[in-house]
Formats: structure tokens, sequence, C-alpha cells
């Protein structure tokens, strides 16, 4: 009865198991059916979702109130934004996202909840058209105050007859405008757009977009995050530029060009370019914000005859120059005949006095004062005793005091005729006070302004007209510092500070220092030609106003044990100012000048290439970077781009990102560099990377192919085990039992009748049957 009763607990656990999905079914037919209030909140409240993509506005309507909502868009490879709804008067609601970047394609997401329960909907926005079909390379300035100049570059997949065409707003509400005026090139293709006139100056930012027809195929549009209009404007020439001597200095001076928008002085950005007329050597160009005040000045032993200057202006967060201006020269003072006049009666009095005090020595060596000029006879007096003999011969010869008071007459005549030697100075005893880093001297009389400069490099205003404040001084090697009044009279004084100690040739030469891999600083210097045998040389980094640093932690030494480099591997105690580098040497022999250099650690880092990577999918190539700098935080950067034997593309990333997207190429190499913005510093080229994009493409199509041979075959599989245990557990038999049928007497007599043996038994042991009896059935 065991055997007998496992098959039908068998057959009740595969009942359950058919009975359960029947049941579930009819249970949650009579949840949908006899609760309707149950199905309407399963059902989302979101209707008409759409996105206008010139306006780029989401918008849509609801079935039934909702308790919470959020709009997001997602812009690979841009951030994700996020927005609360705001609703018209029409119960529509709206997400606007005018920093929205949409012709690489865009995911708009709705979240909402209604009534306790969470709903979501997705709009794909793609842009229609191969990949390389829309324009590319777009730009746009105003000039001019008024005019606005776009132009673009036919993509490199667009076909023959493409036409693209420019739309322009300046509110997100306001409609668009068509260019009126096209570019094109040799082939016909509009390649730019030109607008005669702006209209008012009523708005600060300004909507671009680009789309194409053509008759082959659709073409991509290309649109822009707005363009700041005062970043788009290309400035006039600074105007009214001159010159001026002032007998020790020129100075430079110019006015604000005419803008179309209203911008502060000291957003403005000049650059002067200096050279020599009819010569292609210039100085290194020079940078001036407009809150320094429009005025440059340069000591008068800088310029020759014949040097021009000009200038160009752009606002400080722009990258437009203005055209250059016209060239200025450098103006000279006109000759003054009476100051002339002086210069030539001084040379002819002392040429004077000189042939004077030169005969009289003559007439005194040869007596012919006496032969000349005899002694008129007189009375001898009697008492000749009475006064000292030789009376007469007391006052002493004519000639020589006849040359001393000349000279003695015609002093003070040259010096009142000399141009340049006031008898009453407005400026004495110049002295430079080291702690307070002050040039100062004592002010006699009223000046309109005094300046000073170091060794003519730059000029420092003088404050209250009293001293002058230097942010550093140096403590190697002695600077020449000059004070000149700027205004009225010319008078100029200098001072040397410090002091020259020792032999300069013994000094560290050279010296050179270099931040590099991020984190390490080195230096480097040479012997001095006079240093002598047992010198050694000690660096010493430290802030500029500081008079000591840190001292090198190791030094590597030349042949004979002298100190000639220095590397610092660890830079978290230095920050981005200036920092005064100080060799200092010593000897038992004699004393050792030091040497030193003042510079600002981001001017002198040697960038590091970034490090770039990538991904790609069937359509999309993406390039990511990171940039490491501890001093410089603010970069640009140029990709190149080699696909196959093709000629590598140089591409400019401008706007400081650290991505590169672009329609996948397929095999490429690339490599990437950074400039400094600030410093104009370039690293070198990283090293070439190599990208295959088309293995991936075939593994995706692999992976959906697995996917739906196993969404196919999984039914049948399922199916397929199903009959397996039904056959192994005869669930058929039990579930649907044979139909009875007629006995048949023959067949069953014989059945019954049958006797059964074991194959393989030896027949020895087999006994044979006498009869068989049928006793009944079970």
């Amino acid at each position: 009865m065991q055997e007998a009763g496992r098959p039908v607990q068998l057959w009740g656990w595969g009942a359950a198991a058919l009975l359960d999905p029947v049941g579930l079914l009819v249970l949650l037919s009579w949840a949908s059916c006899g609760h309707p209030a149950r199905a309407q909140e399963s059902v989302s409240p979101i209707l008409n979702m759409k996105l206008d993509s010139r306006t780029k506005t989401l918008s849509w309507n609801y079935r039934r109130n909702v308790t919470e909502q959020e709009c997001k868009i997602d812009t690979p490879p841009d951030d994700s934004t996020s927005k609360t709804p705001q609703v018209n008067g029409n119960d529509t609601y709206f997400c606007e996202f005018p920093n929205s970047v949409l012709h690489r394609g865009a995911n708009l997401t709705l979240n909402v909840t209604a009534e306790g329960a969470a709903f979501q909907e997705v709009l794909v926005f793609r842009n229609s058209g191969p990949e390389g079909s829309g324009a590319v390379n777009f730009s746009c300035f105003i000039y001019d105050l008024r005019f606005l100049n776009c132009s673009w570059s036919p993509g490199p997949a667009a076909p023959p007859d493409v036409r693209y065409h420019l739309y322009w707003w300046a509110s997100s509400h306001d409609p668009e405008v068509e260019c009126a005026r096209y570019v094109v090139d040799p082939a016909g293709t509009r390649v730019g757009c030109h607008l005669d006139d702006l209209g008012d100056p009523k708005t600060t930012d300004y909507f671009f977009l680009v789309n194409g027809t053509s008759n082959r195929t659709a073409i991509r549009f290309l649109d822009f995050t707005p363009f700041r209009a005062k970043l788009m404007e290309k400035y006039r020439p600074p105007a009214n530029i001159t010159t001026a001597f002032n007998g020790s200095h020129h100075v430079v001076r110019w006015d604000d060009p005419e803008t179309r928008f209203d911008v502060a002085s000291h957003m403005l950005c000049y650059q002067l370019d200096i050279r020599r007329q009819g010569s292609s050597y210039k100085r290194d160009p020079v940078f001036q914000r407009g809150s320094d005040g429009n005025q440059y000045v340069l000591p008068g032993s800088a310029v020759t005859a014949g040097d021009t200057v000009r200038a160009r202006v752009r606002h400080v967060y722009g990258d437009i120059w203005s055209a250059w201006s016209r060239a200025v020269d450098f103006s000279r003072p006109e000759p003054d005949p009476a100051g002339a006049l002086a210069g030539l009666v001084v040379p002819a009095v002392t040429a004077a006095a000189a042939l004077v005090g030169v005969l009289m020595f003559v007439c005194k060596r040869f007596s012919l004062r006496r032969r000349l000029f005899p002694r008129v006879p007189r009375v001898r007096m009697q008492r000749a005793g009475s006064f000292p003999p030789d009376l007469e011969r007391t006052r002493p010869p004519a000639g020589p005091m006849a040359f001393v008071w000349i000279v003695l007459f015609l002093t003070p005549a040259s010096g009142l005729l000399l141009p340049d030697q006031d008898p009453s100075p407005p400026i004495r005893n110049v002295r430079m006070e080291p702690e307070s880093q002050r040039l100062t001297w004592d002010l006699h009389g009223n000046v309109s302004g005094i300046e000073c400069s170091q060794s003519l490099e730059y000029n420092v205003t003088a404050r209250k007209n009293q001293y002058c404040q230097f942010p550093v001084l140096p403590s190697c090697g002695s600077k020449n510092y000059t004070v000149f009044v700027t205004g009225g009279q010319p008078f100029s004084t200098s001072i040397g500070y410090p002091e020259p100690e020792g032999n300069p040739g013994a000094a560290a030469q050279n010296l050179t220092c270099w931040v590099h891999d991020v984190d390490f600083l080195t230096c480097r210097w040479a012997v001095g030609s006079a240093a002598p045998r047992d010198v050694q040389y000690h660096l010493h980094v430290g802030e500029a106003r500081t008079s000591e640093g840190r001292e090198c932690p190791g030094y590597t030494a030349d042949e004979r044990g002298t100190h000639v480099r220095c590397r610092f591997d660890d830079l978290s105690g230095f920050s981005n100012r200036l920092y005064r580098f100080r060799v200092r040497g010593t000897s038992r022999a004699s004393g050792i000048p030091c040497s030193e250099m003042f510079e600002q650690l981001s001017r002198i880092e040697r960038l590091s290439p970034p490090n770039i990577t990538g991904w790609c999918n069937k359509t999309y190539s993406l390039l990511e970077w990171e940039m490491s700098s501890r001093f410089s935080w603010k970069f640009t950067y140029e990709l190149e781009i080699q696909q196959g034997a093709s000629p590598a593309d140089l591409v400019q990333v401008q706007d400081f990102e650290t991505f590169y997207g672009m329609p996948n190429p397929g095999t490429y190499t690339v490599r990437i560099r950074a400039r400094g913005y600030f410093t104009g510093i370039v690293s070198e080229w990283s090293a070439p990377k190599h990208f295959v994009c088309d293995p991936e493409e075939e593994g995706a199509r692999l992976r959906v192919w697995l996917t739906a041979s196993l969404t196919a075959l999984g039914p049948l599989l399922a199916l397929g085990l199903l009959v397996l245990i039904c056959r192994k557990y005869s669930l058929m038999r039990k579930i649907f039992p044979p139909i009875p049928h007629m006995k048949d007497p023959l067949s069953d007599s014989l059945q019954n009748k049958l006797m059964i043996w074991e194959a393989g038994r030896d027949p020895r042991e087999e006994c044979p049957v006498a009869e068989v009896q049928v006793v009944g059935e079970t």
C-alpha cells in the first residue's frame, strides 16, 4: 500500500501546480473588474508630453491631480539638469531648458506622484539625419557696434546639394528670424551670414540655430547654449593713442574704445606692441587691465628713434581681440635754442679761463711782465728798518691771483647755465628702508607727481609724493632705483641698493628652477667662473617677502663635490605666490656673493599631459581626460585625432571642458596636450592611445541577438520541462484515466495464464509445473 500511496501524493502536487496560475488569473480578473478605482490608479496621469526643440521647452497635461512633480533632461556628455515645472493659463505644464544642447540627442524624464503612487514618463529626442551632415565650426561676432557676422563649415558627410539656414532670436519668447544675407563658398554652399543692423542693444544673450535641407537625405540641425552678447563683440581699436616724453620717461596714453554694450573700464584688457621701425625686432607684448589706468610708462633709454607703439583691446573674459590701432611714433622734445646756447657758453668760458691761466704761466716763466710793464721809480723810505723787508713782495703775484679770481667768478655762472643742475632740487636724500621695503626721500617744493623705477624694469607710482612701496627687494646684486618727477620741470636722481659684496664672478651662475610631474621642484645652477676651489652652494626657497626659506632637502654635486642641482619631492607647503630662489655660497678663502631669482610657481611649471580615456557605442564616441596641476586650474586643450592613414585632425577645446564627443569614427588614435589659460605654458603631447570602436558595436549586436533568442526559447524550454515531468510521474494517466472497454475472453484467458520466468537462471534449478490455477483478479 505504500507504493500505491506514493503516486497519489505526486498527483496532488501536480494538480496544485496547474491550478495556481489559473487561480491567479481569476483573482486578477476579479480585481480589475470588481474595483475600477484601483485600475484607474495604475494609469499614468501624464498626457500629451512633447518637446519644442526650438525653444527647448517640454510641455504636458494631467488627467488628474498630482502632488509632486519634477522634470529632468539628459544631454550626453553634459550633466543632467532638473527643474520644477510651471503652469500656464490653459493648465499646460512646462519646463524650459535654454542652456541645454539638443543636437546630440536628449532624454527628457518627468517624475510625478498622484494619490500616493509614483509615475515616470520618458521622452527620447533624436536629431534626424546621418552623422556629419550638420554644420560644424560655428562662430559669431559683433563688430562696428551694430553688424553681426557668423560663419560655419559644411559637415563632413553633408551631400553636395545641402542648403543651410541660420535662425537667430534674442529671447526664447521671440520669433526666430532667418538670415537675410548669406555668404557662400566657391561651390555655392552657404557657409556664413551677415546682418547689417542688430538694432538697439536691448539684450544680453543671443540664440542661434543652423539646420539644413537636401533632396537626398535629412540634415541634422546644430544648436548652442545662449551666446553672451558682451563676449561676442569685437571692439574697435583703442582711440587717441599719444606718447609724451617728460625728460626721462615716455608716457603712452589712450582712450577706451566705443562699445555696443556698457562695459566698465576694469573689464577691458589691453595689449601694447612696441617695435622698431624697419626691423623685425620687437619687445615682449605688454598686457594691462583697464583698472590700472590707460597709461604705460617706460624709461627714455628703452626707446630709440623710429620706435612705434600700437594697441588692441578685448573683454577680460572674452577671446576676440580688436584690430590693431595705427602705429604711433614715440615723441622727443623739440630742441630749445636757449638751452643750446647755454650749453655752448659753458665750454667757451672754461676754455677762456684755461687760456688766461696758460698765458699767466708763460709770462711769469720768462719775465715778460717786467719787460712789458716796468716798475715806476719811487722815493725810498728813510726808516726802512722800521718795516719788514721786501714789503711789496708779501702781495701775491698778479698772474696766479688773476687766474684764481677768474675761476671763482666764472664758476657760479657756469653752474647757473647747466640745465640739469637745479640749485634747489625737489628731491633730496633718497634712501632705501629695507624693513618697510620703501624707497623714500626728502621733498622740497611742490611737484605734480613722482614715480620710481627699479633698474628701468618696472615703474611704481609714489604714494602721497613721499615714498614708493616695492613689493620685494633684492638681496643679491645691486639694483638701480631711480626717482623722477612726472610733471613740471624734469628731474631724476638714483641710488644703488643693496651694496655689492665680494667678487660677482664667484656667485652661482645661470640659476634656473621649474616645477614638473605635478609635485616636484628642481633647480640647477653653474659654478661661478671666479669661484674658489672649496666653494659650496646652498639653495633656499621662500616667499618673496621673507628673508629665509626652506633649504633644499636633496642636492646633486658635480665631480669636485660642489652642489649644482637641487630637488624638492614634496610641494605640499607651497602655494601659487611669488617665491624667492636664492643660492648662497661659502668658502674659507673669501666671501661668495649670492644669486637669486623671483618667480611665481605657476609660471615655471612644466605641465604634465592630461590622462585621456574614452568609450564608444554604436553611433557615438566620447573622450574624457583628467588634468593634474598643483598651481594652475584653468586650461584649454588640443586633441590630435587620426583615423587610419588619413592626416591627423587638430581639435581645439576652448571652453575648459574635459571631454570631447564625436560620431563613432571606428578605429582611431588620439593624443592630447594642455595649455595654461593664464600662463600660456603648453604641455608635451601625451602618449598616443588607440581606440577600437567596431568590436564593441559587434558585441552589442551579439548581446541583442542572444537576448532575443533566449526570449523566444524560454517558453519552449518551459514546455519541454513540463512534458518531461509528466512522463516521469505518469501524471497524464492519473489526470486522464483510460476508458473501460468490453472484456475479450480469449485474450484475457491467454493473458492471465501466461507465466513469467527469469532469464539466465540455470535450467537445472527449474521445477516442472504440473498445474496453474487461477484464484482471482486483483
